[in-house]
Order: structure tokens, then C-alpha cells, then sequence
């Protein structure tokens, strides 16, 4: 599996900038690439899984005086994969410290354990995505040259326009965009395995299984019919009233499930910029997931994007999901959100600090909107992503 280069230096960067900081926590959805990260970055450390079961008892002790019998004393750091499976993940890592004076990082695709701890001042918090555009350029060796980020790009732009044609690309870009739309960028099956739809059915079969077991869900049947509920409203207002009346249950377990999903990388949610309320959409959110593949694979959809009535809510998703990747990797510190009036004009991407107001539409930007936008944030500014597809 190819590491994703991003995550990687930043990672490496800060051990080195940090050295007085000995607790890293890594988090990230499933078969995001985060175990091969650490190993790769840390090839001398000292690796344990908490789902190793002997393993796990002896480190659930919590006493340092046994910890000896899984942990060997001459290594600087030790690695802990499957951390929420810890009963105390937090204190463990610090008894740790103390034992044998290394650093601790622990790997993890479930947040609720440490969301529900207070944060030692001794971890630090990463979390790794699935791979970016750029990344996946590098990956596949296509390209050795810096290729900007979307969000740089729009950053740094002297005009309104951002166009994948005006990249100079020493290849054809288009098919390569076509395929990671549809199967997503996920690195364990760039390349590395033969049949990515099964990959991916078993990648959603393993995380909803996890949460099941890890019983922050009641049912593995509802949150499937959830996920695949969202997965065919990418994009649109979500009516939380109304899932709930389809799947027949309460409308406080679909929050709860949705919140969940959220906190364990599989969607995030865009909530409505808005600054008049008689005008604007002000409270129903979208959903987008950080995946594409994941996405096609709840409603087990792969064919070609040419043949899909789906392929402008792709395109969208996939656009969306790399603003929020990057904008996380960069660390520019922008919140995001989408706008609409009740008269039904839209950006899908606002992004906006104390200082500046970024609308973003994805292709098909009409005066129309243009102007809307504008007239109500005169100040702002709108930018128009274009990528060079034909979909004959």
C-alpha cells in the first residue's frame, strides 16, 4: 500500500519540531492507510494491537509493573493499533511513558473513546483521510511535480476562474478523474486489489460491524439502511423528520446515528451560511461522504460515469470532500458551510474566516446565481471550479 505523502511529512515534521510531546493519537476512517503511515515513518518502533487479546488484558491492567511482559524496554517508541479496544486508552498511554520513557502513538478509527475523555496535555491529535487528488497523482506515479490543491489554488488565485484544463498535466486527466469518482481513494485498492466493489463492500460491512460490537449502535441493519438512505441524497437537504417516518424509528436515533457516522469519518455534514433568515436556507444541512467509493459501494453502483444519471452529484461529493481533506492538511483554517435562498439559488462551498468570504460553484455557474450570491454579500468573493468533462 502506497502512504499518503501529506499526513505523512506533517507527522514527521512535528516529532521533530515537538520532541517534548510524546503522545500522538491518529485517527481516521477504515483502511484510510493509517497503520502503514506510522510503520513507514517509524520503522524502528515497537508494534502492538489491542486486538490482540493477549495483549489487551495486560495492557487493560493498567499497571506498569506487568506491561513488561508485551512491551520490551530498548525501543523509543511503542505503537498501538485498534486503541479504542483499550479500557483507558488515555491513561494507559501515559502509564507507558512513565514506564519506559517513550513516546506513545495510538491508532484508531473509532473517536468516541477519546471525545469522552478529557485530552492530555501530552497527545497531540492527527487524523488521516483518504487520499487526496494530489496524493493520489504521487501515488501512482504519474507525476513527480508539486501539483497545487484545489483550496491553494483558490487562495492564491488572481481571478475567478479555477480550471483543471489550465493545469499544465503531462498526462490525460479526465479518465484518471472518472475512475477515482467512482471507486474513490482509498489507498488499499489503488491498484492492489482485483475487485475494488468487494473491497469496498467489506470495508462498509467491517465499519458498521465495528460500531456495533464497539455498541455505540443499537442495529446493524438500520444503520446500513441509514447509510445507503444518505448515500442516495448526497447534496440535498437533509429531512431528518422524514428519515425517520421511512425507516420507523425516531427521529432522535436518526440523529444519533447520523452524529455517529460523522464522528467516525464515514460523512460530514455542510450546515447552511446564512445571515438573513426570511431569505435564506438557515437550518436543514447536507451530507457528503469523505469517499466516493464508499458512497458507491452502500448502493452498489460502479458503473462507468458516462453511463450514470448520477454523475454531476459524483463530481460534487468528490470536489467537496477535497476542499475539507485540504483544508485540514493545509491548516487555513476556514469553516465551511453552502449557501441557498428559499428561491432555491445556491453555492454549493462557502468557506469563511473573520476576514474573508469564499463562494465556490462547481461547474455551471450561471449569471443568475452569480449575481444573487453577490448582492447579498457584496464583499464576498465567487469562484467557479471547472473540470475538463465531456461525460460522452
Amino acid at each position: 500500500m502506497s502512504t499518503p505523502p501529506q499526513l505523512m511529512r506533517q507527522i514527521d515534521q512535528w516529532f521533530i519540531e515537538n520532541q517534548d510531546i510524546q503522545y500522538l493519537l491518529l485517527l481516521g476512517g477504515h483502511q484510510t492507510g493509517k497503520t502503514t503511515l506510522i510503520k513507514r515513518i517509524f520503522p524502528q518502533a515497537f508494534y502492538l494491537s489491542a486486538s490482540d487479546e493477549a495483549s489487551l488484558t495486560i495492557l487493560n491492567t493498567c499497571d506498569t509493573n506487568v506491561y513488561h511482559l508485551v512491551c520490551p524496554t530498548h525501543f523509543k517508541t511503542i505503537i498501538i493499533d485498534d486503541a479504542h479496544k483499550l479500557s483507558e486508552p488515555d491513561k494507559i498511554a501515559e502509564l507507558l511513558i512513565q514506564k519506559f520513557s517513550v513516546s506513545v502513538i495510538l491508532i484508531s478509527s473509532l473517536t468516541y473513546y477519546f471525545r469522552k475523555k478529557d485530552i492530555s496535555k501530552l497527545r497531540h491529535l492527527k487524523v488521516l483521510f483518504p487520499l487526496t487528488f494530489s496524493e493520489y497523482l504521487e501515488q501512482i506515479q504519474l507525476t513527480h511535480e508539486y501539483i497545487p490543491s484545489i483550496t491553494n489554488r483558490i487562495l492564491k488565485a488572481s481571478n475567478n476562474q479555477i480550471d483543471m484544463e489550465s493545469q499544465p498535466f503531462s498526462f490525460e486527466v479526465e479518465p484518471i478523474i472518472q475512475k477515482i469518482i467512482v471507486y474513490g481513494l482509498l489507498p488499499d485498492h489503488m491498484g492492489f486489489f482485483k475487485n475494488p466493489p468487494l473491497h469496498l463492500a467489506q470495508i462498509i460491512e467491517q465499519t458498521i460491524d465495528d460500531l456495533y460490537q464497539s455498541r455505540l449502535i443499537d442495529s446493524q441493519d438500520l444503520a446500513k439502511k441509514i447509510l445507503i438512505k444518505l448515500a442516495t441524497q448526497v447534496g440535498q437537504l437533509i429531512n431528518c423528520a422524514s428519515l425517520s417516518r421511512e425507516m420507523n424509528c425516531d427521529q432522535r436515533t436518526i440523529n444519533r446515528y447520523i452524529e455517529i457516522f460523522e464522528e467516525h469519518f464515514i460523512i460530514f455534514r455542510l450546515f447552511p451560511f446564512s445571515t438573513s433568515r426570511n431569505e435564506e436556507i438557515c437550518k436543514s444541512y447536507k451530507v457528503y461522504f469523505y469517499d466516493n467509493g464508499i458512497r458507491n459501494g452502500l448502493i452498489n453502483s460502479f458503473s462507468e460515469i458516462k453511463y450514470r444519471i448520477d454523475k454531476d452529484i459524483l463530481l460534487e461529493n468528490f470536489i467537496i470532500a477535497e476542499f475539507v481533506k485540504e483544508n485540514y492538511y493545509l491548516n487555513t483554517g476556514y469553516y465551511f458551510g453552502f449557501w441557498r435562498t428559499k428561491q432555491s439559488a445556491e453555492i454549493e462551498i462557502v468557506l469563511f474566516n473573520e476576514n474573508r468570504l469564499i463562494g465556490i460553484k462547481i461547474n455551471n455557474l450561471t449569471k443568475q446565481k452569480n449575481k444573487s450570491f453577490l448582492s447579498h454579500y457584496p464583499y464576498a468573493e465567487l469562484f467557479q471550479v471547472n473540470y475538463p468533462f465531456t461525460w460522452k
